[in-house]
């Protein structure tokens, strides 16, 4: 159990760090702020995930497995664009045009995602 919090520190610590960094204009900024944090950990599981499964994957070669970390990472990519501030944070002038673009980009690789998985769970 002690290894499932050992994972979620980094995310607490970047979570915070981002939570001081960029503090939204929202009067609700204490729960954007949480919900910041909770989105970095959750980041941080799917990082430790899909490296379980690539390696996995990798000493077994078992298709189910390539599937699993297929998942994660287009899951793990996917939530890194859907963190709030992540665009104000790193300051790069993205227009909201690009921020959807960007929403079905990921949208359309988590499908793609699920579909391989079950293929290859059959």
């Amino acid at each position: 159990m002690w290894y499932v919090v050992l994972v979620a520190i980094p995310g607490l610590v970047a979570g915070i760090a981002l939570a001081l960094l960029v503090h939204p204009t929202s009067p609700f900024w204490l729960i954007v702020d949480v919900g910041l944090v909770f989105a970095t950990v959750d980041c941080t599981y799917l990082l430790a995930l899909a490296a379980l499964y690539w390696k996995g994957y990798a000493d077994t070669h078992a298709p189910f497995s390539l599937g699993l970390a297929v998942v994660l990472s287009v899951l793990l990519f996917s939530h890194f664009l859907a963190l709030p501030h992540a665009y104000d944070t790193f300051e790069l002038g993205l227009g909201p045009q690009l921020h959807y673009a960007l929403f079905a980009v990921a949208t359309i690789l988590e499908s793609s995602a699920f579909a391989l998985l079950l293929y290859l769970s059959m």
